[in-house]
């Protein structure tokens, strides 16, 4: 008895939330601790990226930036991500337990609210996930940046477990478009001039990748440099 008192009377001078943290993972170790047993009808339990492949893949540094970005838009964590990674994952998934136990009290009051509100962990599903138009706007960002023919698809991948998949993607690259001449037309004279005299601090390069991004830039140095010589309605 006296080895009792001496566990649990510390455990609760510790502070209130220390008691019903170890309750709930006590519960936790002895209910069959299912993560997907409550999942609304239908849905998946979304559990990571299984395959990011890329082809033609383009080794330049504009190639990597696109690809970062590209990257960047397709990625999306799972529950119990290792920080915040999306193809890792930590082995205990206790949040998803814990969630899936006491989700029953959600709606009253007690230590099982209690327990579900600190220590449950929403479950990441695959139609938030959405690989289809993370696809897509993966696509969009290639094309951003000069590579035209190049395309993301997607395909979503059955795990072992019951109710669980992750999302496998194929990046393809394609070939990038480069800028050629480039001309700046139909200016008034006086901007035209300003224009030229500025030309050597262009974003734009010949022979550089066709870029959304670098156009944008080269918009905002001309809108600066015009507004800079008082020009503030072109």
């Amino acid at each position: 008895m006296r080895m009792i008192n001496a566990i649990i009377i510390p455990l609760v001078k510790g502070g209130a939330w220390v008691l019903p943290f170890w309750l709930g993972l006590l519960a936790c170790f002895f209910t069959a601790c299912s993560t997907t047993k409550n999942l609304p009808e239908g849905e998946i339990l979304y559990t990571g990226i299984d395959k990011l492949e890329v082809l033609n893949e383009d080794e330049t540094p504009a190639g990597v930036t696109a690809l970062t970005e590209v990257e960047a838009a397709l990625a999306y964590a799972p529950n119990n991500a290792i920080f915040g990674c999306s193809t890792m994952r930590w082995p205990f998934p206790v949040g998803l337990w814990v969630y899936n136990d006491f989700v029953k009290y959600q709606d009253k009051k007690g230590i099982g609210r209690w327990i579900f509100d600190h220590l449950g962990t929403q479950p990441v599903l695959m139609s938030s996930v959405n690989g289809e138009t993370r696809a897509k706007v993966a696509t969009n960002l290639l094309r951003d940046y000069g590579y035209f023919n190049g395309s993301v698809s997607y395909q979503e991948v059955p795990q072992k477990e019951p109710k669980t998949a992750k999302v496998s993607y194929i990046i393809d690259m394609a070939k990038p478009y480069y800028l050629d001449s480039i001309a700046y037309l139909r200016y008034p004279y006086v901007a035209d001039s300003l224009i030229h005299a500025t030309r050597q601090e262009s974003v734009l390069k010949s022979g550089e990748n066709f870029s959304v991004i670098k156009l944008e830039e080269e918009r905002q140095r001309l809108s600066t440099l015009f507004r800079n010589h008082g020009y503030y309605y072109f």
